[in-house]
Order: C-alpha cells, then structure tokens, then sequence
C-alpha cells in the first residue's frame, strides 16, 4: 500500500486558507461588521497614523527645550 494523501484534510486546509484570507481581505477593506466596522477601521487608521507624527512633535518640543534651559544655563555660571 503506497501513502496516499487524505483528500478530506486537504480540503480542509484549502477551506481554513480561504477562512483566514476572507477575515484579512474583510479587515483590510473595513467590510466587517458593516458600517460600524467601516467607520472603527477609518479611526483606527487615523490614530496609528498620528501617534508617531505627535509623538516626533512632543519629542522635538521637549529636545527644544532642553537646548534652551541648557544654554542659558552656562552663560549664568
């Protein structure tokens, strides 16, 4: 007797691929839970886009204002 695949597990991994790819394909063009979905992907979307831009700014503000404090510092010694 040769090893001869099972044709029903592949079918079932063929049928979990096509699971996932229709979760990820439904994530990523916000069509799950209809307009809600829609409207939680678009704020999703805006907030990790402007985290690191605000956190840049933050970071650049407060670098700004320890090359101040620190100049003004050395001229008073």
């Amino acid at each position: 007797m040769t090893n001869i695949p099972d044709p029903l597990s592949y079918k079932k991994e063929e049928h979990i691929h096509n699971k996932v790819e229709n979760w990820v394909w439904q994530l990523h063009m916000g069509q799950w839970f209809g307009q809600i979905g829609k409207l939680s992907t678009f704020i999703a979307g805006l907030i990790s886009t402007t985290l690191p831009i605000t956190g840049f700014l933050i970071w650049w503000g407060k670098r700004r204002k320890n090359k101040a404090k620190n100049t003004t510092g050395n001229f008073i010694r």
